[in-house]
C-alpha cells in the first residue's frame, strides 16, 4: 500500500505589531516545552518549523521571521515538513498540529490571541538605597547609591527600566590638612660675637607651604649656627659695637678705650634712639652715695645693675677720640620724661676733666633755662673743671661739691646738679 502525501503550498500576508515577543528554542521534542523568549524586529513574526533530525526525531525550531517571506507549510502526515507563521506575541507556543500549552486547542495563524497568561511585563524601578560613605574625609570626594529594575523585574520579553541603575555626587567639600614644609635656607650671616664666641646664623621659615586647616607645623629648628673666627676688631665704645654687629641688647659690654691699651666695662644703652650709647652715669633710686673723693669720680663706682658712675678717666679717653653726642634723660615720680642732646661733648684736659660742649641739639620736656652748653653766667657749668668734696676748683669761695653733696662741674657753684644728694621730690 502506498501512501501519497499532498502538500499544499500556500501565502498569507500578514499585518503585525510592532516588535512582537515570541518563544525562541531550537531543536525542541514540543513548542510547549520552550520557556525562552525573544523580542523580534520591526517586520518580524512567530514561526514555528517542525523538521526531522540526523538521528530521525521529529524536532522544532521557534523563533522569529521577517514577515515577507514566511510561508505556511502544512501536511496531513505528523511526521512530514511543517512551518507555520503567526502575527501574535508568543503565538509560536503551538503549531503542526503538536501539543501546545495548556490552552483551547486553536488554529495557529487564525489571529487569536491564544496565550494571555504570558503577557510582557516591563521593568520597573526599586527605591534607591541610603546614600553610601563618602570616598574621602576631606577634598573632592564622591558618594553613590544603588537601584534595581525589580519592582517588578521585565519578564516575558518586558523592557529594561529605562535611566541609570547607579548615582553619584560629591562630597567632603571641605579642605584638607596642609602640613608645613621649610623655605631654603637663608645665606650665612657675617661672624659675629655670641655668648662670647665667634658665630654665623642662618635661618628658615615654615611657609613652603605654611601649615594650614589644623596641618602640622614643620619638625625642627627655624635657625641655625657654626661656630667661626671673629676678625681682630677693636671696639673703642659702645658705638662700634653697635656698628660691627656685636650687640646682644642693652647691657655691660669690654671696649678697649683709642688711646689705651686695657679692656674696660661700660654699660650700652642698645635701645634708646637706636642704641650704640655708652652710659657713664646712671641714678634712678638713691641707693648709691655719689658725695665721693676725687679718687673714686676719677676711677668709677657702684655698679651696672644699679647706680653707678663710669669714670673720668675712662669719659676722658673716649671723648678725646673726638666730638661725640651728650644725651641727658630724666624722668619725675609722677611718670613724666624728657631729655637733652648736645653736640661737641668732650672732656678735657685730663688733670682738670673740664666739661665742654658746643650746642643743645635737640631736647624734649626739658626746660630751656639752665642748659649745660650755656656760658653766660656764673652758675652755666660748660668748659669748667670737675670739684669734688677733696678737690675744690670751683669759682666760689667755699667748696661747691661739699655743699651740695656731691662732685661735679660747678662754676659759681651751679643750678644743674646731678650728682648732689638725691631726693624724690
Amino acid at each position: 500500500m502506498e501512501l501519497w502525501i499532498w502538500f499544499l503550498f500556500f501565502s498569507i500576508s500578514f499585518g503585525y505589531n510592532f516588535g512582537l515577543v515570541c518563544l525562541q528554542c531550537k531543536s525542541i521534542i514540543s513548542p510547549r516545552l520552550c520557556k525562552r523568549v525573544t523580542q523580534c524586529s520591526d517586520g518580524e513574526v512567530c514561526i514555528v518549523q517542525r523538521q526531522t533530525n540526523e538521528f530521525g526525531e521529529i524536532v522544532y525550531d521557534l523563533g522569529c521571521s521577517p514577515s515577507t517571506t514566511c510561508t505556511n507549510v502544512t501536511a496531513v502526515s505528523q511526521n512530514s515538513l511543517c512551518t507555520q507563521c503567526c502575527d501574535i506575541d508568543l503565538c509560536n507556543h503551538v503549531a503542526c498540529n503538536a501539543q501546545g500549552h495548556l490552552l483551547p486547542d486553536k488554529s495557529a495563524c487564525s489571529g487569536t490571541k491564544w496565550f494571555d497568561a504570558m503577557q510582557r511585563i516591563n521593568g520597573q524601578w526599586a527605591e534607591w538605597s541610603s546614600w553610601g560613605s563618602c570616598s574621602l574625609t576631606c577634598g573632592d570626594g564622591v558618594q553613590s547609591r544603588h537601584r534595581t529594575c525589580t519592582n517588578p523585574s521585565p519578564t516575558n520579553g518586558g523592557v529594561m527600566c529605562p535611566g541609570e541603575e547607579n548615582e553619584s555626587m560629591a562630597c567632603a567639600k571641605q579642605a584638607c590638612p596642609t602640613d608645613g614644609q621649610w623655605s631654603l635656607w637663608s645665606t650665612w650671616t657675617n661672624c659675629s660675637l655670641y655668648h662670647d664666641d665667634g658665630v654665623v646664623t642662618r635661618t628658615r621659615s615654615c611657609s613652603n607651604p605654611s601649615p594650614v586647616n589644623g596641618g602640622n607645623n614643620c619638625a625642627g629648628l627655624d635657625i641655625e649656627r657654626k661656630s667661626c673666627q671673629m676678625p681682630h676688631q677693636i671696639v673703642y665704645d659702645c658705638s662700634d659695637v653697635l656698628k660691627l654687629g656685636l650687640s646682644r641688647g642693652s647691657g655691660v659690654y669690654k671696649i678697649t678705650p683709642w688711646n689705651t691699651h686695657r679692656e674696660v666695662d661700660v654699660y650700652c644703652d642698645m635701645d634708646t634712639e637706636g642704641g650704640g650709647w655708652t652710659v657713664f652715669q646712671r641714678r634712678w633710686n638713691g641707693s648709691v652715695d655719689f658725695n665721693r673723693s676725687f679718687a673714686d669720680y676719677e676711677r668709677g663706682f657702684g655698679s651696672f645693675d644699679g647706680e653707678f658712675w663710669t669714670g673720668l678717666d675712662v669719659l676722658h679717653s673716649m671723648t678725646s677720640r673726638g666730638n661725640m653726642t651728650l644725651r641727658v634723660d630724666m624722668s619725675l615720680p609722677n611718670g613724666t620724661t624728657g631729655f637733652d642732646e648736645y653736640a661737641g661733648f668732650y672732656i678735657s684736659p685730663l688733670d682738670q676733666y673740664n666739661l665742654n660742649l658746643v650746642r643743645r641739639i635737640n631736647s624734649r620736656g626739658m626746660s630751656d633755662s639752665c642748659i649745660l652748653s650755656d656760658t653766660g653766667t656764673s652758675y652755666d657749668i660748660n668748659h669748667q673743671p670737675f670739684t669734688t668734696y677733696d678737690r675744690d676748683v670751683d669759682n666760689w669761695s667755699d667748696n661747691c661739691a661739699q655743699y651740695f653733696g656731691g662732685g661735679w662741674w660747678y662754676n659759681d657753684c651751679t643750678c644743674n646738679n646731678l650728682n648732689g644728694e638725691y631726693t624724690r621730690r
